[in-house]
């Protein structure tokens, strides 16, 4: 199906060839659903399900369909814009790349939003890097060495190649136009014809570096702490304290950190749920308690916490009581879902806007959480990877990976809608976040696809899942 961003219509044929759109979604006995065909150029034709004919668009701009698909009229191209957030760091000075309020181009100790890069699938395992924040600055090489940014996105100069370092230190970044590799001296970022792995090696964080609220799927409620009486409770709130970080461990588990309290949920059959701090003179250690497994909830597309130790699941009632239940019985009330939390972000023609006698009024304004949909994958639970078409829980691929380590579980649809966030920018984008991540998933499919008469979209996921290191995020286990 295509649905426009900004007024959530779907494109749709009529028997007799005419074009219209709708509000509701169409099968294909309506006219709502197309076939995407990719020839041996690249190019890519529409074919309505309903009447076999093709979509095309006349010089003047007016959409038809035509019976054939042989005419340059019914022949397009698919530009993705969507991709895995990230931060870029270098791990021997602790900086990252930034494009700051005013969109230049440096080098900045921060974590927010101005150092958050997008990572644009560009075909054949190539990708270009644009701006979270400035959505339309895109990293770009220049042949004697500077690097910059440019507003067209099509550009040579804008393609790179990302591949682990041959020591394993990193990641390492090669402008494919001009074969030279990205590197940072002092606050200047350019780039170097001969490789050297202690200065060209990179660290890649996720976007919301595995920070997350924990949200009951089926009640507004969120997991919560107090650091005083180390108790644990829910909140309908999305505040800092409702913050936790996902700590991966190589058994499959992980910690679930307090990043307000900095104190770790822990359940054992005396004390139940509480928060303990990994250090202290009672205790030097979290412990078995503190380890939780997550499992897919295929009835709500959410997800299970199971405590590691006592093998029972988080609950929480209609009420926001939290509780444990026993695993293998159930129910709604034991079913979560993972909003990743991106960071603060502005622009600098919003801080003119926000401006008031020559202060900004709204310093507090940020972004909201980066929520999408998918399975459980790539951090050890479960999946063992990404999977480009995937609509397992709903959603999983272009935008779940922009999520940064495909994490984020179900049962986030209307967190997702309300919040509008972040689908292609920090602004202007949310009406397309109702369906951008399935049709992410498509284009990342058709658009990574290389071999010549992979026309299928079928074949090219697969073509995407054996030639890909994905996510970026995860560079440590390609």
């Amino acid at each position: 199906m295509i649905k426009n961003c900004t007024h959530g219509k779907f494109l749709a044929v009529k028997p007799n060839g005419d074009i219209f759109t709708s509000d509701k979604v169409l099968d294909g006995n309506t006219g709502g659903k197309w076939e995407i065909k990719k020839d041996d150029k690249g190019s890519y034709s529409f074919k309505s399900i309903l009447t076999d004919r093709y979509l095309s668009s006349n010089s003047s701009g007016q959409i038809s369909t035509t019976i054939k698909d042989q005419s340059d009229e019914s022949l397009w191209s698919i530009i993705l814009l969507n991709g895995e957030l990230c931060f870029i760091s270098t791990p021997g000075m602790d900086k990252r790349i930034t494009c700051n309020q005013h969109g230049k181009l440096g080098m900045s100790k921060n974590w927010k939003g101005w150092e958050v890069w997008r990572f644009i699938e560009a075909g054949d395992g190539l990708v270009r890097i644009s701006s979270w924040t400035h959505t339309t600055k895109v990293l770009r090489s220049f042949s004697h060495g500077e690097v910059g940014t440019t507003e067209d996105l099509l550009d040579d100069s804008t393609l790179w190649s990302v591949e682990k370092a041959p020591n394993g230190s990193g990641v390492i970044f090669k402008s494919v136009l001009h074969n030279r590799y990205l590197m940072c001296e002092g606050n200047e970022i350019k780039t170097s014809k001969q490789f050297d792995s202690k200065v060209h090696a990179w660290h890649l964080h996720a976007g919301h570096r595995q920070r997350y609220y924990i949200s009951s799927c089926h009640h507004n409620k969120r997991i919560s702490g107090n650091d005083k009486e180390n108790k644990i409770f829910t909140s309908k709130h999305r505040k800092s304290w409702e913050v936790w970080e996902l700590c991966k461990l190589e058994s499959g588990v992980v910690l679930l950190k307090s990043k307000a309290h900095d104190k770790y949920l822990c359940f054992d059959g005396k004390k139940g749920l509480h928060l303990v701090a990994l250090c202290n003179e009672q205790r030097p250690f979290v412990g078995e308690d503190g380890k939780w497994k997550m499992e897919s909830d295929p009835s709500s597309g959410g997800l299970h916490l199971v405590s590691n130790s006592y093998d029972v699941v988080l609950s929480c009632d209609d009420q926001g009581n939290l509780s444990t239940a026993n695993h293998g019985a159930e129910g709604l009330n034991e079913s979560w879902s993972l909003e990743p939390c991106m960071p603060s972000t502005i622009t600098g023609k919003q801080i003119k806007h926000l401006a008031i006698g020559g202060t900004v009024a709204a310093l507090s304004v940020v972004a909201a959480p980066f929520a999408f949909m998918g399975a459980v994958g790539a951090m050890g639970f479960g999946a063992s990877g990404v999977t480009a078409g995937s609509t397992a829980a709903g959603m999983m691929s272009a935008e779940a990976i922009a999520a940064g380590g495909t994490i984020a579980a179900g049962g986030t649809v209307a967190t997702l809608q309300s919040i509008g966030v972040a689908g292609l920018g920090l602004a202007g984008t949310s009406a397309c976040m109702g369906a951008g991540a399935v049709v992410g998933a498509s284009a990342l499919g058709v658009s990574i696809a290389t071999s010549k008469g992979k026309s299928s979209l079928q074949q090219s996921t697969e073509a995407t899942e054996k030639n890909q290191n994905r996510p970026f995020c995860e560079w440590r286990h390609w």
